[in-house]
């Protein structure tokens, strides 16, 4: 009974142990400091990654989770005011493949034509340089298109999608873990719209060859976050778990009617990198070098980095040669102007009396 107690606690331990390092803090890094706006408003911008250590970016930190340094040769600052806001990489695309449920169960209530134009509206909203994987499911998978950011390809794919009558739900998500396998980048996510389960659960003969362990086990091993959108009688118990398990998010849509603000709900959640704003507590007159410090905390781990990055303000004029420029100078001009006016009108009348005393 004694090793069968030693046996559990270590086992129990190692497990710990292993979660912690399955989704430990692993990086932070700042990827660049903005000063656009320094001459003006003093603003320093900084844009920085948070990575777990399997390299997977994290998401929805805020203020709490950030502290903040600046320093020089002369002073070492806490940075106390800030904004942390979410924000997408300008040049690095998101790889998102979306899977749409064809079975003929999607025709009630327009259900499909709500699916087509929201997705639609979602790929045209959508960054230029986003990678989008179209593919549809029913009686078999289709891989509408690969990878790709050419939008009215993709458009045109959504318009002539033809509806099923089987649900191959886990053969769907088992063919675009396996297209995501491969891609390098860590922003890549599956977007699943589903109505039903897969037709195997069901008893039906046409069902996926894949089992919902088969896609629990890759989902978890490719590290791809899911997002799905259940509608009608959708399978909750498996949708809900493994989108807990990938770090993505159920959405529950009744009539399909919001379909547009969901998709516009998953995009929010996509953003990955911080942009944080705060001013400069002792502003720079001229050329300077300073240091930023970034300190990042989630849950009982941190990481911290640092950037050295070079200020330039142009030189303030001192404010005496101001107040001379703008008051003082329109005073000298007038009494300029009025000892010129007395000047030639003491030479009228001197004039005048000469001329008086020549007659």
């Amino acid at each position: 009974m004694r090793k069968v107690i030693k046996y559990f606690i270590f086992i129990t331990i190692l497990f710990t142990f292993c979660v912690q390092i399955s989704f430990g803090l692993g990086k932070l890094s700042i990827e660049q400091i903005n000063l656009d706006k320094y001459e003006k408003e003093n603003i320093i911008e900084v844009i920085a990654s948070v990575y777990n250590d399997n390299g997977i970016p994290i998401k929805n930190l805020n203020n709490e989770n950030f502290n903040l340094k600046v320093l020089t040769m002369n002073y070492v600052e806490n940075i106390n005011n800030f904004s942390v806001n979410r924000i997408l990489s300008e040049s690095e695309p998101l790889y998102l493949s979306i899977l749409i449920d064809c079975s003929e169960s999607v025709l009630k209530n327009d259900s499909f034509t709500k699916i087509k134009k929201a997705s639609i509206e979602f790929i045209k909203n959508c960054r230029d340089v986003d990678k989008i994987m179209l593919i549809t499911f029913s009686d078999e998978v289709n891989i509408l298109t690969d990878f790709t950011n050419d939008k009215e390809s993709l458009i045109q794919k959504i318009n002539d999608i033809n509806i099923g009558e089987y649900t191959k739900l886990y053969d769907a998500l088992n063919i675009s873990l396996e297209k995501l396998k491969d891609i390098s980048s860590p922003r890549k996510t599956i977007i699943l719209l589903s109505d039903g389960k897969d037709s195997k659960e069901l008893g039906y003969k046409i069902g996926s060859n894949s089992t919902s362990n088969d896609v629990l086990r890759k989902s978890e091993l490719y590290n791809v976050s899911i997002y799905a959108i259940g509608f009608t009688d959708f399978d909750y118990t498996f949708l809900d778990r493994i989108t807990k398990l990938t770090n993505g998010q159920l959405f529950v849509s009744e009539d399909t009617s919001n379909l547009n603000l969901i998709y516009s709900k998953i995009y929010e959640a996509l953003k990955d990198q911080y942009l944080i704003e705060f001013v400069d507590p002792k502003p720079s007159n001229g050329k300077e070098l300073k240091k930023l410090i970034l300190e990042v905390k989630v849950d009982n781990d941190s990481a911290i980095t640092e950037k050295n990055f070079v200020v330039n303000k142009p030189k303030e004029r001192p404010v005496v040669n101001k107040i001379v420029i703008y008051y003082f100078l329109p005073i000298v001009i007038l009494i300029i102007v009025f000892l010129f006016y007395i000047l030639k009108r003491r030479s009228s009348v001197n004039k005048k009396s000469k001329l008086i005393k020549k007659n």
